[in-house]
């Protein structure tokens, strides 16, 4: 009966819901210990993984229920509450009903009460969603409910903000109903080649900082308009490194014209805007000082026990059950060595939990692998489509029309090291053709072809222009992924 309950409310949570929901998970312990069931155990990390992870979480309550043990309540509570305050999530409220009538089910059905409710009410909107991806142009896909505001925080950093009821269809009628959002991150040479973005106008070319594109369809597919009176709010981070970042640059619409966009400049004036980075922390051995630290705090906690009148072999059962849920912990957390996490919780301070087991191993901050990404370009989109923030490239040095010999037809690309500039050439007989482009410039051309589904020929040359023509020699096949991977260790090194 236990078993199929629990089975039961968790699919019950774990389903794909709308909006605005109350909802709840039976935690079960083993019989007369603050030891958390295997099952359940499961059960709670699958929740803060698929739920907890993805929604704005509120009103989180543990409740406790008639014929408990309250002593034991409330080591399991403070357990229960330790655990979920690991992954980020605070209680904000501890019930313990005392009356039957107060209960949610039959509790003639349940002759056990050796569990803790948790209940949560949770919104689909207004943190990162859960994302589909396309495995070929690298799309994420959102559905939203059209009548809320919604943030949609994106894999590489861009923010968008989209108001309630944006949305109309192809006869200009107000979509009421779920929307799938459709995103395009382009902030680097490897998103820009492998999505054949570039930044070509006409027979000169932009520096861009970054690029992004947003599209709406309905749940039966078709492609929807931004309603006249709406806007977006896109945020698209910068790099740390790049100073006065607004200077000269505008906002870019691109129009997609055969495979490949044309950029038109837009009236929208660029901003810029602050938030606050990601952390992240390593599991990682306590030093020295910290292990005598928590000796130390262990030490007080348990002269405050003995202090109260609490018995020796109760103290020893209350560690030995710290002690548990520790290893339980130290289990997962060594398996997955590292947390990146946006909240303002201190994951580097002490728990209980961790203090009474004599913990060897806690999380640790690193400030050295963060992404340089502090703050952000800023604009108003009253369309949708792709967006480009770019000027154009000037240069004082002499320029030159540069030839790559292409006897086998590539698409051939040609990028700056120094500056977010790809080109894709013009070909003439058997060549391919980049005009304007500056003299003793290092540059990295690109020559692909796509042989199959999964086969992709990839070669490359790392020069310098002032040459009048040149050559890419080595051609080698790859899988899709594995030509990904060639991509990335390519740009990597420079």
């Amino acid at each position: 009966m236990k078993n199929s309950l629990l089975i039961v409310l968790l699919l019950t949570s774990l389903s794909p819901l709308i909006g605005q929901s109350s909802n709840y998970l039976d935690i079960y312990f083993s019989e007369n210990t603050s030891e958390i069931e295997e099952q359940s155990l499961e059960a709670l990390e699958q929740l803060t993984n698929d739920i907890f992870s993805s929604h704005i979480i509120e009103n989180l309550v543990l409740e406790s229920f008639p014929k408990s043990d309250k002593l034991l309540i409330g080591d399991r509570t403070e357990i229960l509450r330790e655990e979920l305050l690991f992954n980020g999530h605070k209680v904000n409220r501890l019930i313990h009903y005392k009356k039957l009538e107060h209960l949610y089910f039959d509790h003639v059905a349940v002759k056990n009460w050796n569990f803790i409710r948790i209940r949560y009410d949770f919104y689909s909107v207004n943190k990162k969603q859960s994302f589909a991806f396309s495995k070929e142009n690298r799309y994420e896909k959102t559905t939203i409910e059209t009548n809320k505001e919604t943030t949609l925080y994106l894999k590489k950093g861009c923010i968008v903000d989209i108001p309630p009821n944006a949305f109309v269809d192809s006869n200009g009628e107000l979509v009421t109903e779920n929307v799938i959002v459709e995103t395009l991150e382009v902030l680097d040479f490897q998103d820009a080649i492998l999505n054949n973005v570039t930044t070509n106008i006409g027979e000169h070319f932009l520096e861009s900082r970054g690029m992004i594109s947003i599209e709406a369809y309905s749940m039966a597919g078709e492609k929807l308009s931004l309603a006249k009176d709406k806007s977006l709010s896109i945020q698209i981070p910068k790099n740390s490194k790049v100073e006065n970042a607004t200077e000269n640059f505008s906002i870019y619409k691109g129009l997609l014209v055969e495979g490949s966009y044309d950029w038109i400049l837009d009236t929208v004036s660029l901003g810029t805007s602050s938030r606050t980075i990601r952390k992240l922390y390593h599991w990682e051995k306590a030093t020295d000082d910290e292990r005598a630290s928590i000796a130390s705090q262990r030490m007080e906690i348990i002269k405050k026990w003995e202090d109260k009148g609490t018995k020796k072999r109760a103290i020893r059962k209350r560690i030995n059950r710290y002690k548990h849920n520790y290893k339980k912990r130290h289990r997962k957390y060594k398996e997955r060595k590292y947390k990146s996490t946006k909240s303002d919780r201190d994951y580097e301070k002490l728990s209980k939990t961790m203090i009474l087991a004599k913990a060897k191993y806690k999380w640790h901050r690193d400030t050295s692998s963060l992404q340089a990404w502090t703050n952000y370009y800023k604009f108003a989109s009253f369309s949708l489509g792709m967006w480009n923030i770019d000027r154009m490239y000037k240069t004082n040095r002499k320029t030159q029309e540069l030839a790559v010999q292409n006897n086998d037809q590539r698409e051939i690309k040609l990028m700056f090291k120094e500056s977010f500039v790809l080109i894709s050439g013009i070909k003439k007989n058997n060549t391919t053709v980049f005009p304007n482009i500056p003299i003793d410039e290092e540059i990295i051309l690109i020559s692909t072809k796509r042989n199959s589904e999964e086969e992709i020929e990839f070669g490359y040359a790392d020069t310098t222009t002032g040459a009048a023509s040149y050559t890419i020699n080595e051609h080698q096949k790859y899988t899709q992924i594995a030509y990904k991977k060639a991509l990335d260790n390519l740009l990597q090194k420079e």
